[in-house]
């Protein structure tokens, strides 16, 4: 369907959904399909944002996927959400699914290629794209060790596993058709008799409800100007303090079942379930040793942990049994066999227009 380049915040049931759009491909990078990261217990995902946010700097998704993603960083919000659209999935994505929700709406989710598409989840939750790793497969992972630090660990897979890949989920929407009507003020010339001429014009000014209309247009579009500056402001806060030593309960989010996720709802935080659309039977990647109880408060991530009974399937470190620290700056800090990769953002400036996304 034809897809508006800009769409403007909309009020659904009280609630301001403000649109973050992503109009082109990201490119791929190199090497991002290898940057794992696990933040809460027996769960491994790539395409990560916390990735680049809290281990290394890395530009593996564009702004707005990371906004979106990570917008539980703003705190509890029962009246504006964000959500992606216009979307196009990202070059090392594809599109997994779509959804019909009317005939102006289509949910799209995106999943890395090499996953398989499980079940439509929002922002935050992990599950929705998974990939198996064979038993013997060497894995590179960041995780958080037992005082809370990031720390980068290689091990290899005992059993058949799985792993998560981010997803980037978002709207697209039909062009709007039809003829637009413009009621046109008249003009009434009397021209008397006499030399002098009587010209009388009728008032066109705006009616009330156009004003009011307008009034509304630019209220709405305050809000998500000032929905994305406290993003902004809150991803930068992340990036400059210290790793939170102390852990939360874990928490998932999962989106109000009156709407489709990412639209027009809001995330309700409950306590962290497993993702029943996966084998029980299936092994994943659990972390063994430390204390891996919760989330980091700084952290804003709620992943979903897979449902598993099984131990770790991780067989001891293969990069000399002690992990490797990173110092508190976090610089790049990772094993030799990793590859370097740049910043795609100079060659993308403005296609995801300006002023709407943070990292």
């Amino acid at each position: 369907m034809a897809t508006p380049a800009v769409k403007l915040p909309e009020t659904n049931s009280g609630i301001v959904t403000s649109w973050l759009p992503i109009t082109t491909a990201y490119p791929s990078v190199q090497g991002c399909d290898q940057l794992y990261y696990s933040v809460v217990a027996n769960t491994v995902a790539a395409w990560d944002p916390g990735y680049g946010i809290n281990v290394a700097e890395s530009s593996c998704l564009p702004r707005a996927a990371t906004t979106w993603w990570n917008q539980g960083n703003l705190g509890r919000n029962t009246e504006t959400v964000m959500s992606i659209g216009p979307i196009t999935c990202p070059q090392a994505f594809y599109t997994a699914r779509t959804s019909v929700k009317d005939s102006s709406s289509t949910l799209v989710g995106c999943c890395p290629i090499g996953y398989t598409f499980a079940n439509f989840l929002g922002n935050g939750n992990t599950g929705q794209c998974v990939s198996d790793l064979d038993a013997g497969q060497l894995i590179t992972y960041a995780v958080r060790n037992s005082v809370g630090r990031w720390v980068i660990s290689t091990q290899t897979i005992l059993d058949k596993t799985t792993v998560a890949g981010i997803p980037v989920n978002g709207w697209q929407f039909a062009q709007q058709t039809g003829t637009a009507s413009t009621t046109c003020a008249t003009s009434t010339i009397t021209v008397a008799a006499s030399p002098n001429s009587n010209i009388t014009s009728s008032d066109s000014s705006l009616s009330s409800g156009a004003k009011a209309g307008i009034g509304v247009g630019v209220s709405l579009g305050v809000i998500g100007l000032l929905t994305l500056l406290a993003g902004i402001w809150m991803m930068m806060r992340a990036r400059r303090r210290e790793n939170d030593h102390g852990a939360a309960a874990a928490m998932a989010q999962e989106h109000d079942p009156r709407y489709p996720a990412g639209y027009g709802g809001w995330a309700v935080e409950t306590a962290a379930t497993p993702v029943t659309k996966l084998a029980s039977t299936t092994g994943v990647a659990s972390v063994d040793g430390g204390n891996y109880s919760g989330i980091s408060p700084d952290s804003g991530y709620t992943h979903r942990p897979y449902n598993s009974t099984s131990p770790s399937n991780l067989g001891g470190s293969t990069i000399g049994g002690t992990p490797i620290e990173l110092p508190e700056d976090r610089p790049t800090e990772l094993p030799t066999n990793y590859p370097q990769y740049s910043d795609p953002s100079d060659t993308n400036k403005g296609q995801n227009g300006a002023g709407r996304e943070v990292r």
